[in-house]
């Protein structure tokens, strides 16, 4: 219980410390402990290669709620480039000593980009990282996609509340 009240604090001091960074604040997160974010254009400094596509993107990645909870980390497996998916699909499987995680995704998209890095070296799971460093995957995504993400997932406040609420417990 300790390790989430030293989390909840740390949330709760970056949303205050950052209240007017709009860019902090474009990040929205679900129950489970994934967060999305939308890319405005395809200029936007992103961790992930720059393509020619139509339509809107987002990025989605795993909370540090999760990258704590999670321990001893075996393998990562994300989907492949090209894939499409569906919300509630799941997208993001992570195998430890103690049993397989997977996560589902939060909305519907073509996958454009994966994290390699991730893929080919699981154990950075284990270690802190920042929202830059802990995405998953980019996202191709239809107009109604987007308004999933800007209605239904929480923002950081929310999320911060929520994360408070719930019990601090291994996957």
């Amino acid at each position: 219980m300790q390790r989430n009240k030293n989390f909840i604090s740390i949330l709760y001091r970056n949303i205050y410390n950052n209240n007017n960074n709009k860019r902090f604040f474009s990040y929205k997160f679900t129950p489970s402990h994934q967060w999305v974010k939308l890319l405005k254009d395809s200029n936007e400094d992103t961790p992930t290669t720059k393509k020619e596509t139509s339509g809107d993107k987002c990025l989605i990645g795993i909370t540090n709620y999760a990258n704590i909870a999670i321990d001893k980390v075996t393998d990562v497996k994300l989907p492949n480039i090209n894939d499409t998916i569906k919300k509630n699909q799941p997208i993001i499987s992570i195998k430890t000593l103690e049993g397989d995680i997977n996560f589902l995704s939060p909305i519907s998209g073509k996958v454009i980009k994966v994290n390699e890095e991730m893929k080919n070296n699981p154990t950075l799971i284990n270690k802190p990282l920042t929202l830059k460093q802990s995405w998953t995957m980019e996202l191709l995504i239809n107009e109604q996609d987007k308004k999933i993400i800007k209605t239904q997932l929480m923002d950081q406040l929310e999320y911060a509340h929520y994360c408070n609420d719930v019990d601090f417990k291994q996957f």
